[in-house]
């Protein structure tokens, strides 16, 4: 189906895509939007600028989106490994809990 190149190369991009749309979402459209305090201020601000409302609330879609892609391709990566990595860890853990006590 795909290779595990192919899916890393996935992952990437979608936490480059989650980055970007997140750090504009929140750092470019909620700060000219929103003010804190004062509804009615933010109330006129999304109305007066409803493009950038509208390009913030597609923005935050598209970082679900990829956060969805990015969950495939990580557990994907994930299924990849071995059982005996897995079944190793796992003998490994309770010893590790006790150490940590």
């Amino acid at each position: 189906m795909f290779s595990m190149q192919k899916i890393a190369k996935i992952a990437g991009f979608g936490y480059l895509i989650i980055f970007i749309t997140g750090f504009f979402s929140n750092f470019f459209v909620l700060e000219n939007l929103y003010i804190p305090g004062d509804g009615f201020a933010t109330a006129t601000n999304i109305v007066h600028s409803d493009i950038l409302y509208r390009i913030g609330i597609f923005s935050f879609i598209l970082m679900v989106l990829f956060d969805v892609l990015l969950a495939w391709a990580l557990y994907m990566i994930s299924r990849g490994m071995t059982n005996t990595y897995h079944s190793s860890t796992l003998r490994a853990a309770p010893r590790i809990l006790r150490w940590q006590y």
